[in-house]
């Protein structure tokens, strides 16, 4: 008898051991990147990376023409990173109304004496709308 109230006491004590832990739920794993964040993590981690950094990276010294060819990448990878900063920007007054008011003249003034992608882009918008506008008049 007294075996049996031993082992009813263990199974009472262990089940409410466990009865008494916070039921939590398992930690979400990120989402998945998708391959555009993981070129443009790979760019920014290259565009800070010295020539050094590469070399115990890969575990290889790398040659006259290899460190020339690194620095070149991480030049084309630093204005890639900063005209999809530029583009992500809004809209602009500026580039909108060089497009609209004086069409392709705006254009290339935005081309040549500008260095903002988004204003560039808006100057195309303000063109494409002008165009719009007169296809429509010309259509009614």
């Amino acid at each position: 008898m007294k075996k049996i109230l031993v082992v009813l006491a263990v199974l009472f004590t262990v089940n409410t051991c466990f009865g008494s832990f916070i039921v939590t739920e398992p930690a979400k794993k990120p989402a998945v990147e998708t391959k555009a964040q993981r070129e443009k993590a790979v760019m920014e981690m290259v565009s800070k990376m010295s020539v050094k950094d590469y070399e115990v990276l890969t575990g290889k010294k790398m040659n006259f023409a290899e460190r020339f060819a690194f620095k070149i990448t991480k030049k084309r990878f630093e204005k890639k990173l900063a005209m999809a900063e530029d583009l992500s920007s809004g809209f602009n007054i500026g580039g909108f109304a060089l497009g609209f008011f004086l069409g392709l003249i705006g254009v290339l003034i935005a081309y040549i004496f500008i260095k903002d992608a988004n204003l560039r882009k808006w100057s195309w918008i303000g063109l494409g709308v002008v165009v719009a506008i007169a296809i429509i008049a010309a259509i009614l």
